[in-house]
C-alpha cells in the first residue's frame, strides 16, 4: 500500500497537484512510520518525508517543508547512503531553502 501511495504522490507532484500529493505523502508517511523499525534509518520513511516536503514547497509552504526535509535527509542518508539520488535531492532542497532565506 505504501509503495502505491508513493507512486501516486510522485505522479501528483509531477503534475502540479500539490495538495493531493501532500495528502498522499502524508498517508504514505503514516504507513511507513507504523511499520519502520527505526524511522531515522528507513528509506521508505525518508521517501515519504521527501515527497511531503516537495508538496509543501509546491503549496508555497517552505517553512513547513524545512523540518520534513531535515528528517528526510537523515532517514535517506541512514537508509540509502549519502550518495543516493533521493538523499542528494533532500540535501539540495535544504540548501535551496537556506539560500532563499538569506536573500
Amino acid at each position: 500500500m505504501s509503495a502505491r501511495l508513493h507512486s501516486v504522490g510522485r505522479v501528483l507532484d509531477y503534475h502540479g497537484a500539490a495538495a493531493a500529493a501532500e495528502k498522499c505523502a502524508s498517508e504514505s508517511l503514516h504507513i511507513a512510520e507504523s511499520v519502520a523499525r527505526d524511522a531515522a534509518s528507513s528509506a521508505d520513511v525518508g521517501e515519504a518525508l521527501l515527497l511531503r516536503a516537495k508538496a509543501r514547497i509546491g503549496l508555497g509552504d517552505r517553512e513547513g517543508a524545512r523540518p520534513l526535509l531535515e528528517r528526510a535527509a537523515l532517514s535517506l542518508s541512514n537508509g540509502l547512503g549519502a550518495d543516493h539520488p533521493m538523499t542528494q535531492s533532500a540535501h539540495r532542497l535544504l540548501l535551496d531553502d537556506v539560500a532563499a532565506g538569506s536573500r
